[in-house]
């Protein structure tokens, strides 16, 4: 009998070129069942091509990348929702789209995932009249129409005031938990990845710089910033 893995997403050596221009070079890292990873690094570090080519929308040029999973949600940093729609007709639209089976109505379905992102009473909102958090908000719901086992989030809360990304780091940590899925933070916020991931790595021109757990990072004594200012500073 084969053993499971405890890896959902295996990057072994990945390069992936956009025509001349090596993007990713030779990067390798591996996200674990039911953690919270951070991807860290500096705009045009090679953040999204990475979140692109896990969901399959880009190819390596040279390496390996293994998905165990195809239930797998996301968050880019473009609006994932449909402005002229409500959030209900949204969502019945995307699950519409979606292969979930499930013995529950749609409209059942539709106001769990609202209650569970704190949209309750937004669903017959236009899209349009909701605030950046809201916006937020609902494009996760989306992400989780299918019960992901891997969630891909593309910097999760640019947009968002301090107190609006606070408030989104603890959906996203309550939400790992109940949904029991791994979760990978694509962002350059510092403070986000420290708050709320188990691993990280940095990532600069294409290549891994470091990773690691942020457990060992604070037994280390050392903080997410130092490390990161070492990695990626001239």
């Amino acid at each position: 009998m084969n053993k499971v893995s405890d890896n959902v997403v295996e990057f072994d050596a990945v390069t992936v070129c956009h025509g001349r221009v090596e993007v990713l070079r030779g990067v390798s890292f591996s996200l674990k069942r039911g953690h919270i990873f951070g991807f860290l690094g500096p705009n045009g570090a090679g953040k999204t091509t990475t979140s692109y080519t896990m969901l399959g929308l880009l190819e390596a040029s040279e390496g390996r990348c293994s998905v165990s999973t195809k239930r797998i949600g996301f968050v880019l940093d473009k609006q994932g929702l449909l402005d002229d729609l409500t959030l209900y007709e949204n969502l019945k639209f995307f699950y519409g789209l979606s292969e979930t089976s499930s013995k529950r109505s749609d409209a059942q379905r539709i106001k769990e995932l609202i209650n569970s992102v704190s949209l309750d009473g937004c669903d017959r909102k236009l899209v349009k009249t909701f605030s950046t958090g809201m916006k937020k908000r609902g494009e996760l719901a989306r992400a989780l129409l299918i019960d992901p086992e891997l969630l891909i989030l593309d910097e999760p809360t640019s947009g968002l005031d301090p107190v609006g990304q606070v408030d989104f780091r603890e959906l996203i940590k309550r939400l790992a938990v109940q949904k029991q899925c791994t979760v990978f933070i694509a962002s350059h916020n510092l403070s986000e990845i420290e708050a709320v991931c188990d691993e990280f790595a940095i990532i600069d021109g294409g290549r891994i710089k470091t990773e690691g757990s942020i457990g060992e990072l604070r037994a280390s004594g050392k903080s997410l910033e130092e490390v990161y200012l070492e990695m990626v500073r001239p």
